[in-house]
């Protein structure tokens, strides 16, 4: 089962791997995690997505809303959250051929070239995971140099 968590938490040293402790503790994998300061820069939001059974992502949500220095925790449920990953995917550019083709066909995901030179070509797309892996797989049979990517965020609708 999928769980994505967003955690509003005090903005200290030491904050991120307590947090982090507690998932390994539960024996779940963490497969993303983003953060960043909010609108207050003494509060953090994390968003940290990871698998596992009902009762591991549970005891987990429970263990993160005991944590002294976790204000807020929510879990966003699937049909009722927008989530984005930001990618960065840097591909060769050595021939102009090959960056028509390129073009062409990520022209159906959300994507931006933000740069390019007669070496590289770096494409941005702001999708959901499973598009952004489709866009990685679609561009595996050309040259990719380089992957970046942000982890989930999300927000509940």
């Amino acid at each position: 089962m999928e769980y994505i968590v967003s955690l509003l938490v005090r903005n200290e040293v030491g904050v991120l791997s307590r947090v982090a402790n507690l998932f390994g503790k539960r024996g779940l994998n963490i497969n993303s995690i983003s953060a960043g300061e909010t609108e207050n820069p003494c509060v953090t939001r994390m968003t940290i997505r990871t698998e596992g059974n009902a009762n591991a992502g549970d005891g987990v949500i429970s263990s993160l809303k005991k944590l002294r220095d976790v204000i807020k925790v929510v879990e966003y449920v699937h049909d009722k959250r927008i989530a984005r990953e930001l990618a960065f995917i840097k591909m060769e550019n050595s021939d102009f051929s090959l960056s028509r083709e390129v073009v062409k066909s990520i022209h159906s995901f959300q994507t931006k070239i933000v740069s390019m030179t007669d070496k590289d070509m770096i494409i941005e797309v702001v999708e959901n995971e499973n598009k952004v892996d489709s866009l990685l797989q679609l561009l595996g049979q050309y040259r990719i140099k380089e992957v970046v990517r942000s982890g989930q965020i999300a927000i509940s609708l």
